[in-house]
């Protein structure tokens, strides 16, 4: 062979087919195979299962806790206004609105009549804005004041005793609250007396926010236990 001659080239031989041919391990990079994806959809759809139940539970409670403490706290205000004024100050529950079930009125009761008269000052309007949160004591009726807020019949300044005024807690400038007279107004037992009573709409966990003493009238929160059947401090007993 000469110097000038150029090397000799050897084709390679083309290959006939695709182009691209994928191993089993190149395929298995790629993606998931049916019987693989339907395993894992079963996983999901069953952890789906056991998360979603806690997650409602999760809410209820905090939307829960959320309504008690707004009740708790209405008459926590009341009874500091009372103090700061010198003067009564009332809370009177009522059924609210569509949607929000539990509303608490509170008010500068000037005259002394427990009523909201033209002229008196109303201090805050207190609104659960959630309709699955209800008065209700355990044992009663969904809904039912009579046996929810048990605080009824007062003597009004200069006036006789009325069985008219009713549902109403009634603050004075001494710290003390006003004594309501109606058998079932009476101080609270384990079971029973008077207090704002509530509960989910299912009747799962159910709540009492009581004044214990006269002269003292500090709002406290207790919950329904079902293994003792009494209420207790509401740490006390197990959720639903």
């Amino acid at each position: 062979m000469s110097r000038n001659a150029l090397p000799r080239v050897i084709a390679a031989p083309i290959p006939i087919g695709p182009v691209w041919q994928s191993s089993p391990v190149q395929r298995r990079l790629a993606g998931f195979s049916l019987p693989e994806l339907l395993v894992a959809l079963v996983i999901l759809a069953a952890l789906a299962l056991m998360v979603i139940p806690a997650t409602q539970k999760l809410f209820r409670r905090i939307r829960t806790e959320s309504t008690v403490s707004g009740i708790q706290r209405t008459l926590n205000q009341a009874r500091l206004q009372a103090i700061k004024g010198g003067t009564q100050v009332v809370v009177q529950a009522e059924q609210g609105p569509a949607g929000s079930p539990i509303q608490l009125t509170s008010f500068v009761d000037a005259n002394g009549n427990f009523s909201l008269d033209s002229g008196e000052r109303v201090l805050t309007i207190y609104s659960s804005g959630w309709s699955r949160m209800v008065y209700w004591k355990h044992g009663g009726t969904a809904g039912d004041l009579n046996t929810a807020v048990p605080f009824d019949t007062y003597t009004p300044a200069g006036g006789a005793q009325n069985t008219s005024l009713k549902h109403l807690i009634a603050f004075l400038g001494t710290g003390g609250i006003a004594v309501p007279a109606a058998a079932n107004s009476v101080v609270p037992t384990t079971t029973a007396g008077r207090g704002i009573y509530v509960a989910d709409d299912s009747g799962l966990n159910y709540f009492r926010v009581t004044i214990y003493s006269d002269l003292i009238s500090r709002p406290v929160v207790e919950k329904y236990d079902a293994g003792s059947s009494t209420y207790m401090k509401a740490g006390g007993s197990q959720w639903q």
